[in-house]
């Protein structure tokens, strides 16, 4: 069975997930280019076929996270602080982001967290 983190780590490449789609355009980048874009939007990265390491920074913003319904800001704290064994690097540099993750203390129960694809996609 696939993990989904497999997925997310790009481990798995013959996973639904990172087939081409319809419709799909390529947006090329350069190593120190910055892409901004809707995490709504069905996204994807090409495979690393290459012998060179290739790491991507994900920067959330929430720009209105007080005002999030208390079950999706429940969501949100949750993946932060729940970061899988895989990103240590989240925890090595808290001391420096600390202060911009947000926190939640309400009672409100984050939805579960899906980053497989869907029957609609495979």
């Amino acid at each position: 069975a696939t993990r989904e983190h497999d997925v997310i780590r790009d481990v798995v490449l013959d996973h639904p997930a990172f087939q081409h789609a319809d419709g799909e355009i390529d947006v090329p980048v350069r190593a120190g280019d910055v892409v901004i874009g809707d995490a709504r939007l069905l996204h994807s990265a090409h495979g690393n076929r290459s012998d060179r390491r290739r790491t991507v920074l994900t920067i959330w913003y929430w720009p209105a996270y007080g005002d999030l319904p208390g079950e999706v800001q429940a969501l949100i704290t949750g993946h932060v602080t729940e970061s899988p064994e895989w990103c240590d690097w989240v925890r090595q540099t808290r001391s420096t982001t600390g202060p911009l993750i947000p926190a939640y203390d309400g009672d409100a129960k984050a939805p579960p967290l899906r980053t497989a694809p869907g029957p609609a996609l495979r």
